[in-house]
């Protein structure tokens, strides 16, 4: 997984680059996510790319968006912004093949202390969700009955609280 793209919009004082990345928000502020990254922002910027002290970083990430900025002077970590780290957490799971009343899917960034909903998006039997629990990255569905095949789960669920 890498920085697919990366531009700058210049400005007086602050500058906003913008980074599109097949990682996840978690990932990019891995601590020296940008040093794993040379390479590759070396090749989309064809050279060396001149990180700025005034760099203000708006990402889009495989798992949402965020606003960063660098941890210290070695340009080597992206910091969530304070106040800014995302807050929703949504869509649609991947197929389950049915043959029982429940499942778990995976659900990157979920925790016990999300809150929010899920409904069924597509199954082939008529039933309903009975229990929807977040877990670590992770969402257990009870169903009413065997949903059947190809059954999907659409949800939401915020990972902060809110205001």
């Amino acid at each position: 997984m890498a920085i697919t793209a990366i531009s700058r919009d210049q400005g007086i004082n602050v500058s906003i680059v913008r980074v599109t990345s097949s990682d996840t928000l978690a990932e990019l502020s891995a601590v020296g996510y940008v040093t794993t990254q040379i390479d590759a922002i070396k090749a989309l910027n064809s050279g060396t790319w001149e990180w700025q002290a005034s760099d203000a970083i708006m990402a889009y990430c495989s798992d949402g968006h965020g606003i960063f900025e660098f941890s210290d002077e070695d340009f080597a970590t992206f910091v969530p912004v304070a106040g800014t780290e995302p807050n929703m957490i949504s869509g649609t799971t991947d197929a389950f093949a049915g043959g029982s009343a429940a499942h778990t899917f995976t659900v990157t960034g979920l925790t016990v202390n999300c809150k929010g909903s899920a409904v069924i998006r597509a199954s082939t039997n008529s039933v309903s969700i009975t229990k929807a629990l977040p877990g670590t990255d992770q969402l257990a569905v009870t169903f009413s009955a065997d949903p059947g095949a190809n059954t999907t789960v659409d949800y939401i669920y915020t990972t902060t609280s809110q205001p």
